[in-house]
């Protein structure tokens, strides 16, 4: 039981999860330097309003970055409250739906009788009445508010952002998060106007830098961070940016959903395997469909018999177009079949990655959208 426990890797897996907020964020430093700047404190002498903007692709670390600067000033300062609205998370936002959100963090939910005009003024009152605590709003994926589906900003962002006219002098600001910068072209000019251009911009992380998140959250989440080896870090990271966009939620996900299966195999450490099965599952990678194949050309098959064969024989989740055409060429050797072109062998691949079987990310690495097969001649011949 004792050797049991000890295989165990995940010790907090919730340090692997998305929604998990660290203590610190790696290779945020910066912008968490800006927003500081933007609110040093919730003293007079530096609470007066500002309207924020952070902006970023998918999984640039915008929202955990936004909630831990308002968890460190919200410990910093006892009188500093964060109000937190994430449009999408209201279904079919709405000024009411925005407003009562709002409401509903500052005293109690709103009568279904009052219009949204009326619900924003017992904002106002609330406001007055809690003139002793200082807010700051957070307004998450505000690429709502002018999207096809939104509120075409509403008056939203005109009265969030010019509340200090309506004689609140309590909120510090609002900071709006969104994956765009043009979002804020579909406001109003006036909204325009009073958003402001103080903008906090979150790049797409490198390599390296996912590496060091990853490495950093095992750190949080396994018993013994060694179970994570650098080489299967780089791994997932490599994974993420060709596959994902560098959107650092894949990356915790798959890491996290390869310490499962390593957990449940009493593993000591996360290998490649766990890793490649971790990704077939997220990708929701299958078996060949037998019609499918009838639709390959010969050529086409036996570059996809070499991909497959190659990607079941090793710990990784991807090969190179290099290795792929040296295996097509053994595999037509070993099965007496005229040897093709390297031209050839890459328009193959190239329909192969049209038509969603492979993943091409360059020549360096291919991955397959499908799971390897045990009979690579049973493919060829079908």
């Amino acid at each position: 039981m004792e050797k049991l426990k000890q295989a165990m890797i995940l010790r907090n897996p919730q340090a692997l999860s998305s929604k998990y907020i660290p203590r610190r964020l790696p290779h945020r430093d910066a912008q968490l330097r800006q927003l500081s700047i933007f609110f040093p404190g919730v003293e007079k002498s530096s609470a007066f309003f500002k309207s924020v903007q952070l902006i970023g692709s998918v999984g640039t670390g915008k929202t955990s970055t936004a909630l831990l600067f308002a968890k460190n000033l919200e410990k910093g300062f006892e009188t500093a409250r964060i109000i937190y609205v994430n449009l999408k998370m209201l279904g079919d936002p709405s000024p009411w739906t925005v407003y009562t959100s709002i409401l509903g963090q500052v005293s109690g939910r709103a009568s279904r009788s009052l219009s949204a005009g009326e619900v924003f003024e017992k904002i106002l009152d609330e406001f007055v009445k809690k003139k002793t605590t200082s807010f700051l709003f957070i307004v998450d994926e505000a690429d709502e508010l002018t999207s096809s589906r939104s509120l075409r900003g509403g008056r939203v962002v005109y009265n969030l952002t010019r509340l200090p006219e309506f004689g609140v002098e309590n909120v510090l600001g609002v900071v709006f998060i969104a994956r765009n910068e043009e979002w804020s072209r579909g406001l109003a000019p006036e909204e325009q106007s009073t958003l402001g251009s103080l903008i906090v911009r979150f790049p797409r992380y490198t390599l390296p830098q996912l590496v060091d998140i990853l490495l950093y959250r095992a750190s949080e989440a396994f018993s013994d961070q060694s179970a994570l080896p650098d080489t299967v870090a780089e791994h997932v990271a490599k994974i993420t940016i060709d596959l994902f966009e560098g959107d650092v939620r894949k990356a915790l996900d798959i890491l996290l959903y390869a310490s499962l299966i390593a957990d449940s195999e009493h593993s000591e450490k996360v290998t490649f395997s766990h890793v490649s099965r971790a990704l077939a599952q997220i990708l929701g990678r299958s078996s060949l469909d037998a019609d499918i194949v009838k639709t390959l050309k010969q050529l086409e098959r036996v570059v996809l018999a070499a991909t497959l064969e190659i990607l079941k024989n090793r710990e990784s989740s991807y090969t190179t177009e290099r290795e792929v055409i040296e295996n097509v060429q053994a595999l037509c050797e070993r099965l007496q079949l005229p040897e093709p072109r390297i031209e050839e062998i890459e328009a193959a691949l190239q329909r192969l990655h049209d038509l969603g079987i492979l993943r091409i990310s360059g020549p360096l690495r291919i991955y397959a959208e499908v799971v390897p097969i045990d009979d690579v001649r049973s493919l060829i011949l079908k």
